[in-house]
């Protein structure tokens, strides 16, 4: 079979090669293990492809960047996988802080569902990072959202305050709960 008439068979598009996010290569091996496996969803071969493309890279330039938002399924499987590729993008770790905040200017997808929460998500913790917990904890405050508190658990910089608000308004139980253990042991106890 040509490349493309496989490039048809797990509806990539033409960008997919053109911006090297597969090869012939790899689309011929996709090809062979498609007709060995049970498994006939098109688009897991593209989510899969796709995760490939980001686990063999160590940064992104701006110019791949764009590309990913631009790039497109026309599988017969009538699946658009474009707001997972974008969510990925987003908490793969490729992307330096200054890449993640210039999505929302340049591609206003991340500030609509679902990608906005993950978005927002990765914004406030880069802003941890770079700033400082208490910096950002009334941002943190305001979030209410499970991860971010989880996150809060293992940071270097949790301080008795942030612990007692974890303890009492966490995002769920199992964060309240823990936080409540956590005041309870030794090194929070003699703060």
């Amino acid at each position: 079979m040509n490349v493309a008439d496989i490039v048809k068979e797990f509806g990539y598009t033409t960008q997919w090669l053109e911006w090297g996010i597969v090869d012939e290569a790899y689309l011929r091996a996709q090809y062979a293990e498609y007709f060995q496996s049970d498994d006939k969803n098109q688009e897991h071969y593209r989510a899969r492809a796709f995760h490939d493309f980001l686990s063999r890279r160590v940064q992104l330039t701006d110019e791949t960047v764009d590309c990913i938002f631009r790039l497109t399924d026309e599988g017969p499987d009538g699946c658009d996988l474009t707001t997972n590729r974008i969510i990925e993008l987003i908490v793969g770790g490729l992307l330096t802080d200054e890449q993640h905040f210039a999505l929302a200017g340049h591609h206003p997808i991340v500030r609509q569902p679902p990608i906005e929460r993950c978005y927002d998500r990765a914004s406030l913790l880069i802003k941890i990072r770079r700033t400082g917990l208490a910096a950002n904890f009334s941002d943190v405050q305001a979030c209410a959202d499970s991860v971010i508190h989880l996150n809060l658990l293992e940071h270097p910089e949790l301080a008795r305050e942030h612990l007692e608000w974890l303890a009492s308004a966490g995002a769920n139980k199992s964060i309240r709960n823990r936080a409540q253990s956590m005041l309870r042991s030794k090194r929070f106890r003699e703060l």
